[in-house]
């Protein structure tokens, strides 16, 4: 039995893979029992109670396949006889023998136990580590800080694993002197322990090898988790460089096209502007040469323009001595004299509501109930005449002679037209246009002069206005033969 317990001993102590793994018996009490089965394996068994008068005791279970382990107060034989002297002697040897090895397993698993402790911090640290470099990299703000530290760290890590490389190299020279040393000992019992402790001190080393080899490791694991990480801040770094160059290059473009837009605004606002002016412009000198309405009649392309009137006024003034008068004037005076006679003729006829129709030499033609129908044409008309006559009596030249004119009135049926394509002119024909230029021709200086026709239309609306109308009576008028005039009287 003790022969069993010392192999089942040293088998454990040999072969600890042989039966259970991760599984260490600390004895503290006698009577301390611990079942086992062929399954189970033993990284080391020892024992901490009192080394005299104590074993390990090995038995088999009621159930097949278990063992049972206890710790048993020992009792040596009597030695009443020489057998059992003899017996108790080989006892006590075999004891000895298996206490100090029991003894030597309890220092080496001491360093086991140490190993496990430190396979147990590792595995912590390794799972630690892991979660930790779960990082989110779109949490990151500064790339750059983030890619020097991540640097430092990957450069820290190495000089660590060469440190540990080096402590490795270190112990492993230790172990080769130890290793020496031991084949210098003898078999004395003092060489014996001397290479017991050597020994326990290699196991040591080699414990404290393999643990920096798993620090190493997980160094390793660090610096490819750094240098992962370091990896990805490059990725994105760049990613971020090609984002800042497209958007720059879209924010150029879009520059650009505002700049163009906006030359382009600046264009076409002075375009608008320089159009506008000279639509103004050509408004303005349209309308000194047509009508309001018949202007905008045309800017709507109504290209055939001729209204008729059944009954209209018209007016024609001729300046009396305007040939004596002119002969003696330099060309700028008689435009400048005639530029303020039509003037103030054009300021009457926008008085009384009449349509200046053109101005021939020093003659003056106006209508008045065209194009607009007008129930007061004829004594709008008369009016105009009217004060007209009176600024010619009081008017003088620088010579004191006075500036007179002849003034005649016809009314009647008119047919009013543009003609012309690239001069318009605005022009009245019919039988009223005729007469009122026979009133004028034939008329008298400083006098209104107007027809019959024209004095039942001016009687029917003056309607109270006094307008004192003296008869002429009848007179030879060029293509029409006699006709009663008459004179209209301020």
């Amino acid at each position: 039995m003790k022969y069993l317990l010392l192999i089942i001993l040293i088998g454990a102590f040999l072969f600890p893979n042989s039966l259970i793994s991760k599984k260490t018996i600390i004895w503290n009490n006698v009577g301390q029992k611990e079942v086992i089965t062929k399954d189970l394996d033993f990284d080391m068994i020892y024992g901490q109670a009192n080394p005299e008068n104590t074993r390990i005791q090995l038995k088999s279970s009621a159930k097949e396949g278990e063992f049972v382990l206890e710790l048993v107060k020992y009792e040596p034989p009597s030695r009443s006889s020489k057998s059992s002297e003899i017996s108790s002697s080989v006892s006590n040897e075999e004891l000895k023998k298996l206490e100090l090895q029991i003894e030597e397993l309890r220092q080496a698993n001491k360093t086991s136990l140490d190993i496990i402790e430190q396979d147990k911090k590792f595995n912590e640290r390794l799972k630690e580590t892991s979660e930790k470099k779960k990082t989110d990299i779109n949490e990151v703000e500064n790339f750059e800080d983030v890619k020097l530290a991540l640097k430092e760290k990957i450069k820290n890590i190495d000089t660590q694993i060469t440190d540990k490389e080096q402590e490795i190299q270190n112990n492993n020279d230790i172990i080769k002197e130890t290793q020496i040393k031991i084949l210098e000992l003898g078999d004395s019992d003092q060489d014996k322990r001397k290479k017991e402790e050597y020994n326990t001190l290699i196991k040591k080393i080699e414990a404290q090898n393999r643990y920096l080899e798993k620090e190493i490791k997980l160094l390793a694991v660090d610096k490819q988790l750094l240098t992962a990480d370091l990896d990805l801040i490059k990725v994105e770094l760049e990613r971020q460089k090609q984002l800042t160059y497209f958007l720059m290059l879209i924010a150029g473009i879009v520059l650009l096209f505002a700049i163009i837009l906006y030359f382009r605004f600046r264009l076409e606002r002075r375009l608008k502007n320089i159009i506008d002016a000279e639509k103004k412009e050509s408004e303005r000198l349209l309308l000194n040469i047509l009508p309001l309405k018949i202007a905008n009649r045309l800017k709507q392309n109504e290209h055939s323009i001729a209204d008729y009137f059944d009954t209209a006024s018209i007016v024609f003034i001729d300046l009396a001595g305007f040939t004596n008068y002119s002969s003696s004037r330099k060309p700028g005076e008689i435009v400048e004299m005639l530029d303020a006679i039509f003037k103030h003729l054009d300021s009457l006829a926008d008085k009384y509501h009449l349509e200046k129709i053109k101005t021939i030499g020093d003659a003056y033609m106006a209508a008045s109930g065209i194009p607009e129908k007008n129930e007061k044409h004829a004594i709008n008309a008369a009016m105009f005449a009217i004060e007209a006559n009176n600024y010619f009596n009081k008017n003088t030249s620088d010579e004191g002679n006075a500036i007179k004119a002849r003034i005649g009135i016809g009314s009647g049926d008119v047919v009013a037209g543009v003609i012309g394509t690239r001069k318009f002119a605005y022009d009245l024909w019919g039988d009223a246009v005729n007469t009122a230029s026979r009133m004028e021709s034939s008329g008298v200086v400083g006098k209104i002069q107007i027809n019959e026709k024209f004095r039942d239309e001016l009687l029917s609306q003056m309607n109270g206005s006094k307008i004192n109308i003296e008869e002429r009576g009848e007179i030879e008028i060029k293509g029409k033969g006699k006709l009663k005039t008459f004179f209209i009287n301020d």
